[in-house]
């Protein structure tokens, strides 16, 4: 009896092993879906220059009634979705980074359908038409503006207590160097009065 439950444990222990040997990573998943981004990025950029075959084609075709002349918007979003998901690597990813990625699609084609009048593709318009009859179009334009920044915010994990420290360091540091210049220059200035200064005390000794 012993001897019987000894080996089931040895097949459970066993079965354990295998299972943990043979799983993948998270990691390594989540870094095949961010070079597949990548990829489909790079081929929707060549099917919208003619280099993505007979299928690029009708690809390009379709997405550019739904998205207009914001199509590169999709590769782009698809890139920042790649970068989100290499910076998980080191954090945590969730689907806020993805509907993050999202809302800067869709406030892109709003703004794109706002810019240049229905050729913001049919998920253009239908993002910013209804805005515009709820609200006027100056707010429209401030709100999918706010929503642009914030989903990059998001998607990129910004801080912007660290943004502003920089920008005072950069503003504080130009503001250090042209006080050095000025500092310098007052310096240059005034040596030659002071040496022909001294010149001019020196001729009467001599004489």
């Amino acid at each position: 009896m012993k001897n019987g439950r000894k080996k089931k444990r040895n097949r459970k222990n066993s079965e354990e092993y295998e299972r943990e040997e043979s799983s993948i990573s998270s990691e390594a998943v989540r870094g095949v879906v961010a070079i597949l981004c990548i990829a489909i990025a790079g081929f929707l950029i060549l099917a919208g220059f003619g280099y993505g075959g007979s299928f690029g084609e009708i690809l390009f075709s379709w997405l550019s009634w739904i998205l207009g002349i914001g199509y590169l918007l999709l590769p782009l979003s698809l890139i920042m979705l790649s970068i989100a998901v290499f910076r998980s690597l080191e954090h945590t990813f969730n689907f806020v980074h993805l509907g993050s990625v999202i809302v800067f699609l869709l406030s892109g084609l709003g703004l794109v359908n706002l810019a240049f009048t229905g050729r913001g593709g049919t998920l253009g318009a239908i993002v910013s038409e209804p805005l515009i009859s709820a609200i006027s179009t100056p707010a429209t334009v401030i709100f999918l503006c706010a929503f642009l920044i914030a989903s990059l915010i998001i998607a990129f994990d910004v801080s912007l207590g660290r943004v502003a420290s920089r920008i005072r360091e950069w503003f504080s540091f130009g503001r250090g160097e042209e006080n050095e210049d000025e500092i310098e220059e007052a310096s240059i200035t005034g040596l030659p009065q002071d040496e022909e200064g001294e010149e001019l005390q020196a001729l009467p000794a001599v004489q």
